[in-house]
């Protein structure tokens, strides 16, 4: 369940927008009471304000597009997206009704293989940025991101330092003739681009014996095509994937290579009420060579009050 607080007020510099949201997907403290009551915790999305170009506050982070994601039973995936809420401050030009250059600082946070709350140093804000072009049939988007990571901590290894790191993406979509299919996309690339490609948490880069942080490359990206059936009934499906560049003996246990795939039916009887049923495919290889398969078939109803 989600719960939204949004309100609208006039003022003299234009119309402010506030919205804030909350959901139960936050882990809980008790396992006991996980097992039986299935206790979940709650957990903030989203609070921000808008005011005129500007906004202020925790949301999607400037350097995603969640326009191509497709419609999905599975609240995961597909791999190769970026997936980050986070406090920011964000300023937005729009150059006319189809064109935007958005900017912000964003909040920092060092994710190099074993960071903790003891040894990541987070000096400097991230710097999101996106260019975007969009119209009733196309849309293209590019996307750039900086930050700085650093370490400091006297075991297991002494170490120091401090790396810059970055990220690329571009994102777009495409109706065919007659508006009953729509291709999407979403490529991501960059050094140390770490949380910011799905699953690449705590993998932005890695420590070296003499104590340095190397930053790690990592890429990917998705496909998703999506059917109307009729004006009520879709299907989408997708194939993702993402690729994790690390040292091998430094983190034998991270993951190098995820794919996942989601085929689906899905149906809006009334613009409330949505019910869907998914077949989901993925694979996982960590850098030891171990590898895992998971195999689901997942089914939902959703009612908007």
């Amino acid at each position: 369940a989600r719960f939204n607080i949004e309100t609208y007020t006039p003022t003299q510099f234009g119309l402010m927008h506030i919205f804030m949201q909350t959901d139960f997907k936050g882990d809980p403290d008790n396992k006991a009471s996980r097992a039986t009551t299935n206790r979940t915790a709650a957990n903030l999305r989203h609070a921000y304000v808008e005011l005129g170009n500007f906004l202020f506050g925790q949301t999607y982070s400037t350097f995603l597009d969640r326009s191509v994601f497709g419609d999905k039973v599975d609240p995961t995936g597909p791999q190769g997206r970026t997936m980050i809420r986070q406090g920011q401050i964000r300023y937005t030009h729009h150059f006319n009704d189809e064109r935007e250059f958005a900017i912000a600082i964003e909040n920092p946070h060092a994710d190099f293989v074993d960071a903790d709350d003891e040894n990541m140093v987070d000096g400097y804000p991230d710097l999101a940025m996106h260019y975007r072009n969009e119209n009733d049939v196309w849309m293209y988007q590019f996307g750039a991101m900086v930050r700085r990571m650093g370490i400091k901590q006297l075991t297991p290894i002494p170490a120091d330092d401090s790396v810059t790191a970055w990220g690329l993406n571009t994102s777009g979509y495409y109706w065919f003739p007659g508006n009953r299919n729509r291709l999407t996309w979403y490529l991501n690339f960059g050094d140390g681009i770490g949380r910011y490609l799905e699953a690449g948490r705590d993998q932005g880069a890695s420590i070296t014996a003499d104590g340095k942080l190397d930053t790690q490359y990592g890429y990917g990206g998705f496909l998703t095509f999506k059917h109307l059936w009729t004006d009520t009934l879709s299907s989408n499906i997708d194939f993702g994937m993402g690729y994790y560049d690390l040292n091998p003996e430094e983190s034998p246990d991270a993951n190098k290579r995820l794919l996942s795939s989601h085929v689906n039916l899905i149906w809006v009887p009334h613009n409330q009420l949505e019910f869907g049923v998914e077949y989901v495919w993925g694979k996982r290889e960590v850098h030891d060579g171990r590898k895992g398969y998971v195999k689901r078939l997942m089914v939902n109803s959703i009612f908007n009050f």
